[in-house]
């Protein structure tokens, strides 16, 4: 019988071997856990460069930290199947899924395919809560913003894509695609603009677990009611911050949202952003903002509603 960390090394060669080459994006795949959180499926992440993902976090959270010092601005905006759709439509079903299902994921895709011509997009981050609804014409236009925001990102800040590969299929059906649009944008993902999706859900777990913003005064910006506000600053005092405050958004227009950032805004340490596909337009309108400028998305609805926190890995509240 092999030991377990025989088994475990198994796993991950196993998982390995079966990511379709079109999927490697970047040049190495590493073992997603580190000693603040190990997972309890197997998860390799790419990367452009070979690394110990451990430090590879800790230096990710030492830039956030040294930009509240600095009070310099530092856009920290996540990518999963939501973006990556509304940025380049419907993809064709991964070659991981079993014959029947991906028949299935094969008439879907074709459906949704169809549907995006007709009518744009549409998409929730949960039941109820919407990322974003748009016309075929405004999703046109929305792809050249969104495209100019993760411009400003990879140039000035970091970008949390999903990247990554479990034994279940997920996004990775986006990655050629992404890679093109990479490739035909003159951009791409380097160890200085690029960390993996759940870095970002792990610092906002550690904000809970070991009270990272302390005395820290953050602005939220997000469409939440009144009484989703109250259940956040309530819980973010229990976090230890020193005081929060709010900018509204449109319910699922973000993408035309126009903001403005009073004296008082620009004071804080600290923005978090819950914007959906629009957060890319948010974010060229927060340029100004004088410290990182954090995008929680689903954290919101966990901040709320702790009982749904355990629907996404690595969401701890």
């Amino acid at each position: 019988m092999k030991p377990d960390n025989e088994k475990t090394n198994d796993c991950f060669e196993s998982l390995a071997r079966s990511v379709p080459k079109a999927y490697k994006i970047l040049d190495y795949l590493l073992v997603l856990q580190t000693d603040f959180w190990k997972s309890s499926i197997p998860i390799l992440v790419l990367s452009p460069i070979e690394r110990d993902v451990t430090r590879w976090y800790e230096a990710f959270e030492g830039r956030l930290f040294d930009a509240i010092k600095e009070k310099r601005f530092l856009p920290i905006v996540r990518a999963s199947d939501g973006e990556y759709r509304f940025l380049l439509g419907p993809q064709p079903p991964s070659p991981r899924l079993s014959l029947s299902k991906r028949t299935i994921a094969y008439l879907k895709y074709t459906r949704a395919k169809l549907q995006e011509r007709r009518s744009g997009f549409t998409g929730q981050t949960a039941p109820g809560v919407s990322v974003g609804n748009y016309s075929a014409q405004e999703l046109k236009e929305g792809r050249g913003i969104f495209a100019n925001g993760l411009r400003l990102v990879m140039e000035h800040g970091l970008f949390a894509a999903h990247l990554q590969f479990a034994p279940k299929p997920f996004q990775e059906i986006f990655h050629p695609a992404f890679k093109v649009f990479l490739d035909k944008n003159n951009l791409s993902l380097n160890e200085k603009n690029y960390i993996p999706f759940y870095f970002v859900y792990l610092f906002l777990g550690r904000v809970a677990t070991d009270g990272l913003l302390g005395g820290r005064r953050i602005l939220f910006i997000n469409n939440a009611s009144d009484e989703k506000k109250q259940a956040i600053d309530h819980r973010f005092k229990k976090y230890g911050v020193h005081s929060t405050r709010w900018i509204p958004l449109s319910r699922d227009r973000s993408l035309y949202d126009a903001i403005e950032l009073s004296e008082a805004d620009l004071e804080c340490d600290i923005c978090i952003l819950g914007g959906g596909v629009g957060k890319f337009n948010l974010i060229q309108r927060l340029a100004e903002f004088r410290g990182p400028v954090v995008d929680a998305g689903y954290y919101f609805e966990a901040w709320a509603n702790p009982s749904v926190a355990t629907k996404r890995t690595l969401c701890t509240v």
